[in-house]
């Protein structure tokens, strides 16, 4: 069968009424004129719809001036006319740094594997007047730089756009891609303008769609009116005043090439710190991404486009500033703080400071760029639309695609307004944060747990948490007391290369980052819990985490108690637990404290480390909740407690249900 597409399933009923078979060619080829006839008539009107394309609009001759277009393939050519793309790029009355080639040359270096180079370069007269700086990934052509680049433009000085715009359009259709997808097109940039001017026969392929919008600030003609209003936002200043109390703050712009490379490690560091504990996902993460900052740094000039500003206290850095400017304006690329500084709002007096600095350097615009950041949209005064132009090549396959985004971008113009909603509005957009994080992290368990096998463990084991969650639980710890005459501590079982340390909610952070199968979305409360007074242990055995622990200092019938009331073991966490153990009843040793253990059974070894510290168990305490308000405490005497105990770690109940999560 020789069928130009395969469409014989459209064909069976008709073979079935027909009762016929194909034509036997000659020995094993047969012809089928039912399969082959549909199949003839969409490929000629692909092929008619193309022609339609390439040749409908006329030849690339306009007004006498032909134009001469060629397909740059290799960067080293593209280098070699740095001269046209620096004045093609200055031409425009405002120029962006994601349409330089100092970010085109650091994006190719980082990211050029899996990429193909596709950039039309139109001339006149042998001159260059456009450059269209495309890539083909896959089969889909997309803007070189993106999508890191926040904006993305094409490079023209003709005074009419449209007509090497065509000419660049015709000879991509020679390519083999499938999709062409120009995203992150400001409204006035110079692609959007110059679309309603090219031919219906070449429009009726394209698409522009609104897909996102950029907070920013503009000054206009009233700048200090505006500046003013900044700088006198009572919740920066009074977030400023909270910082300056804990001791000297001091923000600069660094511009030595030296300090801002070294500095780049720990603003690296506190954005993935930071995205892990809103279980989002840095872009950071990536090794392109650190490599592609590093080397526009090192490129641009560090005085004047970059500005790459830190927020310190006490000479300490604390927060980082990201940005570009050019020609009046500033854009706010990135930026991040310590995590573990969160509770003095380190991110709204690094804003204020930019503000600041924008009231003396920036005459334009401040720019938040992409970003879903609240803050944007609070200092915002203006909202510039982002767009899409898609271009789908001529066919029925095209047509179905264009088909399904006419139907997807009435979809995204329902959604829109609604985000827009709860953007403006932060009480809401905090609870629908927290839906989204609680969803996203159901999402990586399931696929974690599917990945390792453990699905349906992993699903029966959420459903006994969630029915002792609403419907009936007992919780059990275990009491021990230190001996009347205990012996000197034992430290002879311990290991040298277990150590223990105070865990910060960076060090949490860090644990997400190292483990990402293991994700705990509610660093909130973990970092209420460290400011109430709480301590989390973090235990590591050969510079490898093995397990953490939280820990609670308390008081009952006036005698002090360590409580140990939850544990997450990463690894096999018998040593660990063992060891951690033997150091809090050192610690409860040294006042006389009982040591309580959140676990229902007790493993041996770790039985046997507190035995060496002078603790033995006294008694149980065990809490039963009823519809998660209702309870009561039973109290069970030595003489009955505690019971035959498992030898691992991993078969205690708490610890094997906190590992599956």
């Amino acid at each position: 069968m020789i069928p130009f597409l395969d469409v014989t399933w459209l064909c069976d009923p008709c073979r079935r009424l027909c009762g016929y078979r194909p034509y036997k060619l000659f020995q094993g080829v047969y012809f089928d004129p039912l399969a082959s006839f549909p199949a003839l008539v969409l490929k000629l009107m692909s092929i008619w719809s193309q022609e339609l394309f390439l040749h409908g609009v006329g030849v690339a001759r306009y007004s006498g001036v032909a134009f001469d277009c060629r397909i740059v393939r290799d960067f080293k050519e593209l280098e070699s006319m740095a001269g046209d793309w620096q004045r093609l790029w200055q031409s425009r009355p405002q120029p962006e740094i994601f349409q330089s080639l100092s970010w085109a040359r650091a994006w190719w270096q980082c990211n050029s594997e899996g990429q193909r180079l596709c950039v039309p370069v139109v001339c006149q007269g042998g001159r260059v007047v456009l450059i269209l700086p495309l890539v083909q990934r896959g089969g889909t052509l997309h803007f070189l730089g993106t999508p890191e680049a926040d904006y993305s433009d094409m490079l023209c000085s003709h005074p009419s756009p449209a007509q090497p715009l065509i000419v660049a359009l015709q000879a991509l259709m020679a390519g083999d891609w499938k999709h062409a997808a120009f995203e992150n097109l400001r409204k006035d940039s110079l692609l959007v303008q110059t679309y309603p001017s090219l031919p219906r026969e070449i429009r009726r392929f394209m698409r522009l769609e609104v897909a996102d919008t950029c907070p920013t600030v503009v000054f206009g003609d009233d700048r200090q009116r505006t500046v003013d209003s900044l700088l006198a936002n009572k919740h920066l200043r009074r977030r400023l005043r909270k910082l300056q109390k804990r001791g000297e703050v001091v923000f600069r712009h660094i511009e030595s090439p030296e300090e801002i490379q070294r500095q780049l490690s720990h603003f690296f560091l506190c954005h993935r710190r930071r995205c892990a504990s809103l279980a989002k996902t840095s872009c950071f993460e990536s090794p392109q991404m650190r490599a592609l900052i590093r080397m526009v740094s090192a490129d641009l000039n560090p005085s004047r486009e970059l500005r790459f500003g830190v927020l310190e206290l006490n000479s300490s850095p604390l927060a980082w500033s990201l940005g570009f400017q050019l020609h009046g304006k500033y854009a706010y690329y990135q930026q991040t703080f310590d995590v573990d500084s969160e509770e003095y709002g380190p991110g709204e007096a690094l804003l204020y400071f930019i503000f600041q600095y924008a009231s003396e350097r920036v005459s334009r615009e401040i720019d938040f760029l992409r970003g879903d950041e609240f803050f944007k949209r609070r200092f915002a005064t203006d909202f510039k639309e982002i767009l899409t132009l898609r271009i789908e090549r001529p066919g029925v396959l095209g047509w179905a695609r264009r088909a399904s985004r006419y139907v997807l971008s009435h979809w995204k113009s329902v959604r829109r307004p609604m985000v827009a909603f709860v953007r403006k509005h932060q009480t809401i957009f905090r609870a629908f944060r927290f839906v989204w994080v609680w969803k996203r992290t159901q999402l990586h368990r399931l696929r974690s747990a599917r990945s390792r096998n453990e699905l349906w463990d992993y699903v029966w084991a959420y459903a006994g948490d969630l029915f002792r969650s609403v419907v009936w639980n007992t919780e059990v710890a275990t009491v021990f007391q230190k001996r009347q005459k205990a012996d000197l501590p034992d430290f002879a079982g311990l290991d040298p290369e277990v150590r223990i340390q105070n865990a910060r909610v960076s060090d949490l952070a860090d644990l997400v980052l190292e483990h990402p199968e293991m994700t705990f979305p509610r660093f909130q409360h973990y970092r209420e819990r460290i400011k109430k007074g709480d301590q989390a242990y973090l235990v590591r055995e050969k510079d490898e985490i093995t397990l953490l622990a939280w820990v609670r200092r308390s008081r009952h019938d006036e005698k002090p108690v360590i409580s140990m009331y939850e544990c997450w073991p990463i690894r096999d966490a018998e040593r660990s637990c063992s060891h951690l153990l033997s150091h809090l009843a050192a610690v409860a040793g040294e006042t006389r404290a009982d040591l309580s253990l959140c676990c229902p059974d007790v493993p041996d070894l770790s039985r046997e480390a507190l035995n060496r510290q002078g603790y033995e168990p006294q008694y149980r305490v065990a809490l039963h909740k009823f519809l998660h308000w209702f309870g009561r405490r039973s109290v069970v005497d030595k003489s009955e407690a505690p019971p035959a105990s498992p030898q691992a770690c991993n078969s205690c109940p708490k610890f094997r249900d906190r590992a599956k999560k």
